[in-house]
């Protein structure tokens, strides 16, 4: 990757290589870390980033309705969240609010999404429960499930998308580093960027 020498080409390239992390599985901006303020903690979580769309500014992710974040999500707090490239030593850093998918849309993902993908959102007790002992939480004999017998998961499983109002980038390099941010203006309806010193 060339050093960042346009801001236009910073901007088109975060958002570029968001889409493809949405589609190449082991893209290292697949598994951005995602943290919120719960009270007097920051909390944060590893999360799968299952789509990216450039116009709405928007990335989307699934969870576990009945786990500590969708009263967060729910109440639109602000999350951020932290992308780092390691083959291109590039970071992305975002600031965003939630925003939660419809039922009929949710429906809709929950019944193309096979057996094991599923469970994630099929324990039986909420993510977070005491084990008494070293489990994953499933029903026994739960990959030798139909469809059908794991649609008791399916009001666990909740979608949302954060609706991206800041972003700022680093690149490192041998030769200097660089860095700029980006703030969304509603007014003018466009991404205004700037260089900042790394």
């Amino acid at each position: 990757m060339d050093t960042f020498s346009d801001l236009d080409d910073v901007r088109q390239t975060v958002w570029s290589t968001l889409t493809r992390a949405t589609t190449q599985r082991r893209h290292e901006w697949r598994t951005p870390v995602m943290g919120n303020t719960d009270g007097d903690y920051a909390r944060m979580r590893t999360i799968v980033l299952r789509k990216s769309d450039t116009q709405s500014r928007s990335l989307r992710f699934y969870t576990d309705k009945r786990s500590a974040k969708w009263p967060m999500v729910k109440n639109g707090g602000t999350f951020s969240l932290l992308f780092w490239d390691s083959r291109h030593a590039l970071q992305a850093q975002m600031i965003g609010k939630p925003v939660v998918l419809d039922r009929d849309a949710t429906d809709h993902i929950w019944s193309s999404m096979p057996v094991h993908s599923r469970s994630s959102y099929a324990t039986k007790a909420a993510p977070g429960s005491q084990l008494k002992s070293a489990k994953n939480g499933l029903p026994e004999g739960y990959f030798d499930m139909e469809p059908s017998e794991t649609e008791y998961a399916k009001p666990h499983f909740g979608v949302f998308e954060i609706v991206v109002d800041w972003f700022e980038v680093l690149q490192l390099k041998r030769g200097g580093h660089r860095r700029a941010k980006f703030t969304w203006r509603a007014s003018k309806e466009r991404w205004m960027g700037e260089w900042i010193v790394p």
